[in-house]
């Protein structure tokens, strides 16, 4: 069985691979606020914030370029849109700004290589208990009698359900602890791995993120720390833990952490290499001051070196001009000669001339040809003469720099007061001393590794995650007794599988089948799919509750105390069946007011808002008013409680970067944990908010629908929703949701549930609406031409929340671009616009209309369109024609933006409504996300006309920007009647889309 499967696993990871390099293989962020946190194990570790979602596995390897010079570096930690990164190199306390590429298919292709290596090489590793695990057989028990099961109790002893856990887990060779969230599941894991140790088993804890693995471990540490396997560093961290876990663990249990542990143990080595650190610093320092003599002296000797050139060129060029005048005046000699000459031919006689030499003809000839080397020389040395003067002004400008260069380098030498011979020995003796040190380091290094391997091979549990059981060199050889998997769901399974080959005798899955599995890019391929896109519940057939509630392997834990009980009672109800019970401390997890709410359940309703939810040309999806209404929600919180995160969660990454935007913009970043849903999971936050994002525009997407073949939607939901441990905030749009979504899907129901039993919000309570009538009274009094900074007419004009008045403000502040989206347009509202936009062109602004081509609206509207494109061109304003665009936006500046549901171009304003917001991270966001400053984005019809097809021969519509599979071609507006098609280069071609 092993060797098909691992052959399955090599094409699984091929076919992975191979998806990641056609997406480029990797991808380049920017980073930014980067702050020093710790040296660790060699690295440099900083915590910078990020741009946009990073996708990379924890511990891959990658390049970091700071300040223009590039550095090895690795991903320790993706957290939202915060990372952890590993450095080979210090770069000061603070980095304001980097780059940094992954490479996202090394990982892969390390285990891939790894399995390669088991087929080929005579050392194989023992895939025993990586078969019975993968095959889900039942084994027998272990007799009682062997092994006597033994835990502390403690202030706090498990439940029922928790012990019928820990003791499976010690008797059976496969268990499967079922740990719904909040249910105590870590504190299980660590009183089943004591009774493993008091067994005197060797454990092996892994998980799939450093986080799970560092909770777990900090509970075993609580449990054990007066213990011998504590106190002898028997408990060993491989990896760096996550920042907050290191910090807990250096001031409580610090003798889990190897570098720790090693330093006991090799105290003398530890002193020894501190001191000399401190001493390597300390020459660094040295070297440092020397840095600004050593960058003057080398001023000094490149502009002598260049001022030694210039001298010989002026020498040279000097030569020169002297040769080219002697040259000169000995041509105007022999012109003064032939000249003297032809005088003398014109008055000598034939004879004369023919026995004299003296030929006119010739002589004039000679003339000739002498004067035009006159000229010719004479434009020479002027040429000359004016390159001489350059090269001397440039040589009086270089010996002035390197006078001021050379009186720098002297001042710094008397302030240092040595000399240049003796700077340089100090320089060489620091040198070497420092290579010294450093040759002496890094034998203590070595000596120190081994201690670490030493203790790693003696360890009785060793805590890591799954990938440093392939990558780390320090990974024991000596083979474990027990395997422990915490967070199964999201375990990749050939890294599970390897894993599980470095134990002997028992595995614990720990986790939960209605969590997320693993993300698979490539889930078109069947091995990918099978082996990359499953969770081990999938293998050993644990998918639904009844299944669970079935196996005799699945051990639940049934008491949950992490959530109020309204909270839990979602997904007790929507999820679990009813088998969870609520503790009774999760009475004390209800919050008061948070200047917002009072509930444990909120629904913040936008349906009278009718919100417009955009799709991505790369098929993600994003709805700006509910980017603006969460960042506002959590806004209004922040407010009202001193302390303690918010997270906002959504299922997409475009949506969840537009909120990081707007809070960015809006300062908040510092109280937020904004995050999709699938980079949140193992999280929690007590307030939570968690924005659906669906509404007018498109249909609720697979995401969110689980009667749509192969959706996700329920473990989604099940994520999202059991994050909280006080509040949940649920913004949607529950008349789209509930007339787009079946009644018996998961979101729906919970709507329902939640229109029930929450307190509900509207959400024009929060976010400010403007109105947009009386459009010409405003119209008239602020779109002058002729006193662009006049004041409205009136005082009463300006009320606090009319459209126009505000909007027609803004644009007098215009000084560079002015973009508005609006699908329709009329002759009446846009010609009040016509004289302003062309005045304003006239200052320089660009002004960019996105509109519906005319052949997508009908009638009146129609001719209308068509008179207002050509009349907005004529004034050189540009218009794009895109196809299916409903957004109603304008855009100033990249400063301002208005969203909503008026189309300002167009006549119809009657109870349409309008938001006004600022902030340039999030504008650059939404200019992104709807392609503005992309040329030929997807949607965009082109003024070309379609030549026809064989299917519509004389079809007369319009070619269109399209894309598929991530390419993009030009396609016919009539189809699917036309199917004609054109590549961007030109090549014509016909074919079904």
């Amino acid at each position: 069985m092993a060797s098909v499967i691992i052959q399955e696993f090599i094409q699984a990871l091929d076919e992975e691979i191979e998806a990641i390099k056609r997406g480029k293989g990797g991808s380049i962020v920017k980073i930014f606020n980067g702050r020093f946190l710790r040296e660790i194990s060699g690295l440099f570790v900083y915590i910078f914030n990020l741009e946009n979602f990073l996708v990379a596995l924890e511990e891959s390897p990658a390049e970091i370029e700071i300040r223009g010079s590039r550095y090895p570096a690795q991903v320790l930690l993706t957290q939202g849109l915060e990372v952890e990164i590993g450095i080979e190199h210090f770069s000061g306390q603070f980095i304001s700004e980097a780059k940094l590429q992954t490479n996202l298919w090394y990982l892969l292709e390390l285990l891939k290589k790894k399995y390669a290596e088991c087929q080929s090489s005579p050392v194989k590793v023992d895939f025993h208990l990586s078969e019975i695990l993968f095959s889900g057989q039942q084994v027998n028990s272990e007799p009682p009698s062997q092994a006597e099961i033994r835990y502390s109790i403690g202030a706090d002893p498990p439940n029922e359900a928790q012990k019928q856990a820990i003791e499976a887990s010690f008797s059976s060779e496969l268990s499967v602890i079922w740990g719904p969230p909040g249910t105590g599941k870590t504190k299980t894991i660590a009183e089943a791995i004591e009774a493993h140790l008091n067994a005197g088993r060797r454990v092996l804890l892994v998980s799939h993120a450093n986080n799970a693995v560092d909770e777990a471990l900090e509970d075993v540490a609580k449990h054990l720390k007066a213990t011998p396997f504590y106190q002898e560093g028997k408990l060993v961290r491989l990896g760096k833990p996550q920042e907050e876990h290191l910090k807990r663990l250096e001031r409580e249990y610090e003798l889990v952490l190897l570098d720790r542990i090693a330093e006991k143990l090799g105290e003398s080595l530890a002193k020894e290499k501190n001191t000399l650190e401190s001493q390597k610093r300390q020459i660094e320092n040295t070297l440092a001051s020397f840095e600004s003599t050593f960058r003057a002296l080398h001023t000094v000797k490149i502009l002598s070196k260049e001022l030694h050139g210039l001298n010989l060129s002026i020498s040279e060029s000097a030569r020169q001009l002297t040769a080219a005048q002697n040259e000169l005046k000995r041509l105007e000699e022999s012109q003064r000669g032939n000249r003297e000459k032809l005088v003398k031919a014109h008055s000598a006689g034939t004879l004369k001339r023919l026995f004299g030499g003296f030929d006119p003809e010739r002589i004039q000839r000679d003339i000739d040809l002498t004067s035009v080397s006159i000229d010719s020389k004479a434009r020479l040395v002027k040429e000359m003469y004016t390159r001489l003067n350059e090269l001397q002004h440039s040589r009086q400008v270089k010996e002035d720099e390197a006078n001021a260069a050379r009186r720098e380098a002297e001042l710094l030498l008397r302030n240092m007061g040595i000399s240049v011979d003796e700077l340089e020995y100090k320089k060489k003796e620091s040198e070497y001393k420092k290579d010294i040190i450093q040759t002496r380091i890094t034998e203590i290094n070595r000596q120190l590794d081994e201690i670490q391997s030493k203790i790693l091979s003696e360890a009785k549990l060793v805590a890591t995650t799954l990938t440093k059981t392939f990558v780390a060199k320090q990974f024991p050889d000596v083979p474990f007794d027990v395997l422990v998997l915490d967070e199964a769901s999201m375990a990749p399974l050939p890294h599970l599988y390897w894993a599980a080959g470095h134990c002997r005798k028992f595995a614990t899955i720990v986790g939960d089948f209605l969590q997320l599995p693993p993300i698979c890019l490539a889930n078109d391929k069947p091995m990918a799919k099978k082996w990359l896109g499953r969770s081990i519940f999938n293998v050993i057939s644990i998918c639904s509750v009844e299944e669970a509630k079935r196996d005799t392997r699945v051990k639940l834990l049934d008491t949950q105390y992490r959530m109020a009980p309204d909270i839990a009672d979602i997904s007790n109800r929507f999820f679990y069946g009813g088998i969870l019970k609520n503790a009774p401390c999760t009475l004390s997890k209800r919050i008061s007011n948070d200047g917002v709410a009072e509930s444990s359940l909120v629904l913040i309703e936008t349906a009278a808002m009718n919100p417009w939810c955009s799709r991505l040309s790369t098929g993600g999806r994003f709805n700006l008013y509910n980017a603006i209404l969460c960042a506002t929600l959590a806004k209004h919180i922040i407010q009202h409680t001193p302390d303690g995160r918010i997270g906002i969660l959504t299922p997409y990454r475009s949506q969840a970067r537009l909120i990081n935007k707007i809070a960015k913009d809006w300062g908040l970043l510092d109280r937020l944990n904004i995050s999709t849903v699938h980079l949140f999971q193992g999280g929690e936050e007590p307030i939570i908010i968690f924005d659906t994002v669906e509404g007018a525009g498109t249909k609720v997407a697979p995401m969110l629908d689980d009667t749509k073949h192969d959706s996700d939607a329920r473990l989604v939901l099940n994520v999202a929703l059991t994050r909280a441990k006080s509040r949940l905030y649920l913004v949607g749009h529950t008349k789209h949701l509930l007339s787009d979504l079946h009644p018996d899907s998961a979101l729906s129901r919970i709507t329902r549930h939640f229109q029930r039993e929450a307190e509900t919000l509207e959400s024009e309570t929060l976010v400010d609406n403007y109105f947009t009538t009386d459009f010409e009274k405003w119209a008239e009094a602020l779109l002058s031409v002729e006193a662009p900074t006049r004041e409205p007419v009136s005082g009463d004009l300006f009320t606090e929340h009319n459209f126009w008045a505000r909007l027609f403000q803004d644009l007098k502040t215009v000084k560079e671009r002015l973009i508005i989206l609006s699908p329709f347009l009329s002759i009446r509202r846009s010609s009040m616009f016509m004289d302003y936009f062309r005045a304003m062109i006239m200052r320089g602004v660009e002004i960019r209309i996105y509109t519906r081509p005319v052949n997508q609206q009908v009638g009146e509207m129609a001719n209308q369109a068509d008179v207002v494109i050509r009349q907005l061109r004529n004034i050189s304003a540009n218009v794009i024609e895109h196809r299916s665009m409903h957004q109603k936006v304008a855009i100033l500046d990249n400063a301002i933006t208005w969203e909503g549901s008026l189309n300002i171009l167009s006549h119809r304003d009657t109870g349409e409504h309008m938001r006004r917001f600022e902030g340039a991270s999030a504008i650059e966001e939404i200019i992104r996300n709807l392609d503005l400053d992309e040329e030929n984005a997807v949607g965009t019809q082109t003024s070309e006309k379609c030549p026809g097809s064989k299917r519509l021969p004389n079809c007369n519509g319009s070619l269109v920007v399209r894309t598929k599979f991530n390419r993009k071609f030009l396609g016919c507006s009539n189809y699917p009647k036309c199917d004609y098609t054109r590549r961007m280069d030109g090549s014509n071609r016909e074919r079904k889309q």
